[in-house]
């Protein structure tokens, strides 16, 4: 007699190929919601679908909006948000691409002026930049430093608002066969991994067309709100200047109740209904802007299912002024600081460590030995390894480095070296006795 196969393991694989798919293991990112999540994915695929299947069905295709300069962190427009402003070996456009989950590299929206900043010198720019931009158009290097590995450039010839953004990918979007949109922005670097997680679990348990991140708020002024009709069903959003004065007392009263609901802007849209429906945006701010999210009120409209997901998480402010840059670096610090000190790292009181990456990716390689001592300004590069007992003061390093067991480096900045162990006999328990004099290798 031959024995039938059981289903048994065919869940925990299928969720194993989902984490593969998404980049994101939804049981660490979205614990509560994990459940029903790959229940739904088992309804929606199968016990055993291929995994360009899931990539079609599952993840969305994120166009990331980054055509705003930043006029508020430099009213003279020299320094750019999403590009200038670095946190460690990333800055903050790159940051916030790190933390999509999902199998596409995003769709990059940017202001002409951004795009001419990647251009090869031998394309004219005598037309106007506008809509997508190719492949070979882009210089290499300025890709590599400032972009995302495999993104594709959308231009937004002017500043009309992230509806003007979206229809600025319109022509890229179209050429894909992936089932959802995702709508993210680039100047949001300080945001959770778990928002995103949540907000896409949430849209497949809800079997949605469209699902938009929401917020409990402080405040509801000069917010945009969300509405619901008398079944309860999310009707769309409003901004606090659109609102009428029943509707803005409305939301003050939610807001005294506890039950305010304010936008993320960070959505999951059908692909294909997103895309037949672009022209029905609606313009605001005296035509000047149009807002992606009134697709929101377009589906319903239509009949469509639209749907909220309430993210209870911190939601620390993006790169809009140089106080939010710095609670938002000082998170991101203290966040691996933390990760360093679980795995056994000692940090100096003045240490400032930052990564190609981040700590939690450094340490789950295995690049850092025990009991190694941290100080001063130090950044590890992606390729970096370092032994035991090793400390390092003012140093960078990056390339490919490797650095020996109980080695000093004081004042180092290496780029591809090999540092040998320290053969130093003593225990190490003794104090330190070796001088290192100031050192820069190249």
């Amino acid at each position: 007699m031959t024995a039938s196969a059981t289903p048994t393991d065919a869940p925990s694989a299928l969720e194993d190929r989902v984490t593969s798919v998404l980049g994101l293991d939804v049981r660490v990112a979205a614990p509560e919601l994990a459940s029903a999540f790959h229940d739904a994915t088992r309804q929606l695929a199968g016990h055993a679908p291929d995994s360009e299947m899931l990539r079609r069905r599952l993840s969305p295709q994120w166009v990331v909006l980054a055509a705003g300069m930043g006029k508020r962190i430099d009213p003279t427009g020299r320094l750019n948000k999403n590009l200038d402003i670095w946190f460690g070996g990333a800055n903050t456009l790159q940051l916030a691409c790190g933390r999509l989950p999902g199998a596409y590299p995003p769709i990059l929206v940017i202001s002409p002026d951004m795009a001419r900043r990647f251009l090869r010198p031998d394309v004219s720019t005598d037309q106007p930049l506008t809509g997508a931009i190719p492949d070979d158009w882009i210089d290499d290097d300025a890709r590599r430093h400032y972009l995302v590995e495999g993104a594709q450039i959308a231009v937004q010839p002017v500043p009309n608002g992230t509806g003007g953004a979206l229809r600025a990918a319109a022509a890229l979007l179209e050429t894909l066969d992936c089932d959802w949109i995702g709508v993210a922005f680039g100047d949001e670097p300080f945001l959770e991994p778990g928002l995103y997680a949540q907000t896409l679990a949430a849209h497949m348990i809800a079997g949605a067309d469209a699902t938009l991140c929401g917020k409990k708020p402080d405040a509801v002024v000069d917010k945009g709100g969300l509405f619901f009709d008398a079944e309860g069903r999310f009707a769309g959003t409003k901004e606090w200047y659109d609102m009428s004065p029943d509707e803005q007392a409305w939301m003050r009263q939610r807001l005294a109740e506890g039950r305010a609901v304010t936008n993320t802007g960070i959505s999951i849209l059908s692909r294909r209904e997103s895309l037949s429906r672009l022209d029905r945006l609606r313009p605001h701010k005296d035509g000047t802007e149009l807002h992606h999210v009134d697709l929101f009120r377009v589906f319903y409209d239509d009949g469509l299912r639209t749907h909220v997901h309430v993210y209870e998480g911190d939601i620390r402010s993006g790169v809009n002024r140089w106080e939010n840059v710095v609670v938002g670096q000082s998170y991101l610090l203290d966040r691996d600081r933390q990760d360093l000190l679980r795995a056994g790292v000692r940090l100096a009181p003045n240490a400032w460590v930052t990564f190609d990456g981040s700590a939690a990716e450094y340490l789950a390689e295995g690049r850092i030995g025990v009991g190694c001592y941290l100080s001063g300004c130090v950044h590890l590069g992606r390729a970096t390894r370092v032994g035991s007992y090793v400390t390092l003061e003012d140093t960078t390093l990056e390339g490919i480095v490797d650095i020996g067991t109980r080695a000093r480096l004081a004042g180092v900045e290496a780029h591809n070296v090999t540092v040998h162990g320290a053969d130093d006999p003593t225990p190490l328990g003794s104090p330190v006795r070796l001088l290192s004099a100031l050192t820069e290798i190249v």
